[in-house]
């Protein structure tokens, strides 16, 4: 079944809401995530949805609020069924971007890389006032889905000073 896609990115994930109701402490975390979270020294907030899968979100920054990077990853009991980290340093040329991603074939085409490409997107948006961007090296599935996001209009196809093919959400 392939997400609806407008209907995942016209949600407002707002990351301030979010911590205002589900900011967890690190004791609340499972050992298995906060492993994966990589940055002790993050924000975590916890995201329940109603398919069943809870949604940890893990924010750090920089004092200057200029770098920031974190994870989001899919739970489905005790079982990591996705996550994507995402990342903006000032060294980054197209703003913030997606660091790596990874859905269970399991859970594919159920709208969790979708859920978390859009929580993050609110997160830049909110955080540094600038749209993810891909990654410039991608997988076939990975060119497959912006290029979808690119044909519901969410997102642009652009290239980098340095010629190589990336996109960018609106």
């Amino acid at each position: 079944m392939k997400e609806n896609l407008k209907n995942v990115f016209s949600q407002k994930f707002d990351i301030q809401s979010l911590g205002s109701k589900t900011e967890l402490k690190k004791d609340q975390v499972p050992d298995f995530v906060m492993q994966k979270i990589q940055i002790p020294e993050s924000d975590v907030y916890l995201l329940r949805s109603n398919d069943g899968i809870d949604t940890y979100i893990s924010v750090w920054s920089s004092p200057d609020n200029k770098k920031i990077y974190g994870r989001v990853i899919d739970v489905a009991g005790s079982r990591i069924v996705g996550q994507t980290s995402y990342l903006n340093s000032p060294l980054e040329e197209d703003g913030p971007s997606i660091g790596s991603t990874y859905t269970n074939p399991d859970y594919q085409r159920k709208g969790l890389a979708a859920r978390r490409t859009a929580v993050i997107n609110s997160i830049c948006k909110d955080m540094l006032g600038r749209a993810l961007s891909s990654s410039n090296v991608r997988t076939p599935d990975a060119d497959a889905f912006w290029g979808r996001l690119v044909a519901e209009g969410l997102a642009i196809e652009t290239t980098t000073p340095a010629g190589k093919k990336t996109f960018k959400l609106l």
